[in-house]
């Protein structure tokens, strides 16, 4: 009987606003021309009675609004309408009320819609031919917008990176669609401009063309495994009316949030798009709450300022290896990390706060594979480090008004002294509260090795978990240098595998020959051990062990861990007259720390040379007693003996085999 009666008043529409299908603009729904509401003021459709069961639709204006109901559970669905000045949200009932208290512009009734996806499809139908139409107002419901601000039994307090959206669909008389319209009611996705609406809103829908319906559904970031816990509502009015449509302006502060790059979408093994048109237009990144400068010029697949990479290859061959770092990967073992290339011909290089200006803790840091490579080996523009060489980043806080607010140094590669040398190959944390309220942070990259043309050293680093806190710790020293020689002692200041470094390691033994020691190669030494190296002249990183190694056997060199003073019992490495081998070292001379040396009390053998390398033959006297050894005689621990023992004995400085 109802579906008759609603098609009688089509009918009776249709003959009563030929005028409306002459324009083509059907009549605006301000649901001010609705008087079944529940109660005259702070009412809302009726939803308590069996003939509430069997409404299928409303009308206002020229538009037919889908309304189901199930009153045995005060249940309703799809759209309904109210007119309530109340805007908070403390249990059920208060599901009829909007965030502003009230219709659009101070009207009294207004629409609401439960648009559930368990629901089904959520329309409003034309009753006039198809037409644009040109928007309505739109503002959130007291029942989303209080758990989207504080959360509630089933939903989340939104965050940076979530959102609440709208997505209208327009249908043509064939029920064919016509286009898609987004409108988010909260969008956090950019601390930039985070907003929750909480006001009245203009949505343009003329981009849908000519309609003869339009669906409506609700989605949301927070969804469960019953689909979205944001509450399905939205509140609106004047649907059908013109006017502009003006996103809100940002009105959620976020608290400073990590930069950590995993809210972007990296391919695996991949980095960020600079090849196409579109990477020309994008000037910044963002990740937390930071905004991170960029610029593109595709057309040579040129790129600067800041980038990210998910790569975990540490190689470098080729310029599309800039993207990698010498870790393979993001701190901790996380797949997203920024890249930095901070070329001083680029212009300055920022990092801005999304939010007010506050103290930024630090971030973590390490080498790029390409600055690492050049670094280490040289490269045709750059030379490989060696002492007194340097690669630093010198970071720049800046406040609200653009005045420095402090600087801050720090050396990716730092060869100036070599008992502390390193060159950063892990992730390091870099302590940023130095520069305090900050608003953009500048970088600017130096180095010793420097040209006509500005520094030769590639300018790149690369970043992550850009605001996190954490505790700054300088590298400790991994760079050993060899001489001219060809040879160095090194005191290992952490655990460390020899056998990706450029060099050879040894633990030095006792030899069966006078004067001599044994070279027992070997490929780990645990952090404190003294060793001796092999390798070209010049500067070499000793990366470190996975595990503790165990110290090597029979390992005759002593650590100087402080500056030693000799009292001529000790043996350094030179290169002398019999070549080179550990000499005795004249009483007064200094150890330097981070030398390994040898020591033997009372020993007269004025130097071991390496066994093997040019050994002399040791001479024998059969039958020897010992009388004329003036000098004493000693055996090879440099103890004094009263008379040659069987074996290699030292008489007056020359191997004697009894």
């Amino acid at each position: 009987m109802k579906r008759k009666i609603f098609f009688i008043l089509i009918v009776l529409l249709a003959c009563s606003m030929q005028f409306v299908y002459a324009e083509g603009t059907p009549a605006i729904a301000t649901f001010e021309d609705i008087t079944d509401i529940t109660d005259p003021v702070d009412g809302h459709i009726s939803v308590g009675t069996e003939d509430d069961d069997d409404r299928e639709f409303f009308v206002s204006g020229n538009y037919a609004f889908n309304s189901g109901c199930m009153s045995d559970w005060d249940y309703w669905y799809w759209f309904g309408y109210a007119s309530r000045t109340e805007t908070k949200y403390d249990d059920l009932d208060d599901q009829w009320n909007n965030v502003v208290g009230g219709g659009y512009d101070g009207s009294a009734t207004y629409g609401v819609a439960f648009a559930a996806e368990f629901n089904g499809p959520c329309y409003a139908t034309l009753l006039t031919e198809p037409a644009v139409v040109p928007g309505f107002y739109i503002t959130n419901s007291s029942y989303a917008y209080n758990s989207l601000t504080g959360c509630d039994a089933f939903a989340k307090k939104f965050e940076l990176g979530d959102w609440f959206l709208l997505t209208i669909t327009g249908y043509d008389a064939n029920d064919e669609v016509t286009g898609t319209k987004e409108y988010y009611l909260a969008d956090l996705r950019s601390a930039k401009t985070a907003y929750i609406i909480n006001d009245w809103r203009y949505v343009d829908l003329s981009g849908l063309g000519e309609v003869a319906k339009l669906g409506f559904e609700l989605t949301s970031s927070d969804v469960g495994a019953y689909g979205m816990n944001t509450p399905a509502y939205f509140c609106f009015d004047n649907f059908g009316a013109e006017g502009t449509e003006v996103l809100p302006d940002k009105n959620v502060d976020i608290p400073m949030t990590v930069a950590t790059f995993e809210n972007i979408t990296v391919p695996a093994e991949g980095h960020m798009s600079v090849s196409t048109e579109e990477d020309d237009e994008r000037t910044s990144f963002e990740s937390g709450t930071f905004e991170f400068a960029s610029g593109c010029m595709s057309d040579w697949d040129y790129w600067y300022w800041f980038g990210y990479a998910n790569s975990t290859e540490t190689k470098y061959e080729t310029l599309d290896d800039q993207w990698n770092n010498i870790v393979g990967g993001g701190y901790n073992g996380s797949a997203n990390y920024g890249v930095a290339f901070a070329a001083a011909f680029n212009g300055p290089c920022y990092v801005t706060l999304l939010t007010e200006p506050a103290v930024v803790p630090g971030f973590y840091i390490t080498n790029s594979s390409y600055a690492y490579d050049s670094m280490t080996g040289g490269d045709s523009f750059a030379k490989k480090f060696d002492k007194g060489d340097w690669f630093k980043l010198t970071i720049t806080g800046y406040d609200a008004d653009d005045e420095v607010t402090g600087t801050k140094d720090y050396y990716l590669a730092d060869l100036r002294d070599e008992a502390t040398a390193y060159i950063i190959n892990d992730w390091r944390y870099v302590d940023l509260s130095c520069l305090g309220t900050v608003a953009k942070i500048g970088f600017a990259l130096s180095s010793s090795d420097t040209g006509d043309w500005g520094m030769n050293t590639p300018a790149y680093f690369c970043f992550d978990n850009f605001g996190a806190t954490g505790t700054e710790v300088l590298p400790e020293n991994n760079v050993a240098f060899v001489s001219s020689m060809g040879y160095a002692t090194y005191v290992t200041k952490q655990d460390v595998d020899f056998s990706k470094s450029s060099v050879e390691a040894f633990a030095v033994t006792e030899s069966g020959n006078s004067g001599y020691v044994y070279k027992e190669a070997i490929t780990e030494a645990p952090a404190g051990e003294a060793v001796l190296l092999k390798g070209e002249e010049g500067a070499h990183v000793l990366p470190a062990a996975a595990t503790t190694p165990a110290a090597p056997a029979g390992n005759l060199l002593k650590p100087a861990l402080t500056d030693v003073t000799c009292d001529g019992a000790q043996y350094i490495l030179a290169n002398g007259t019999k070549g080179v081998g550990f000499y005795k070292a004249k009483a007064g001379t200094t150890i330097a720390a981070g030398k390994g040396y040898l020591e033997f009390a009372g020993s007269p053998v004025k130097a071991f040379l390496f066994e093997g390398d040019d050994a002399t033959g040791i001479e024998s006297f059969e039958g020897f007693d010992g009388s004329d050894a003036s000098e004493g005689i000693y055996n090879l621990a440099g103890q004094r003996m009263g008379k040659a023992q069987r074996g290699i004995n030292i008489i007056n400085g020359k191997k004697i085999l009894k």
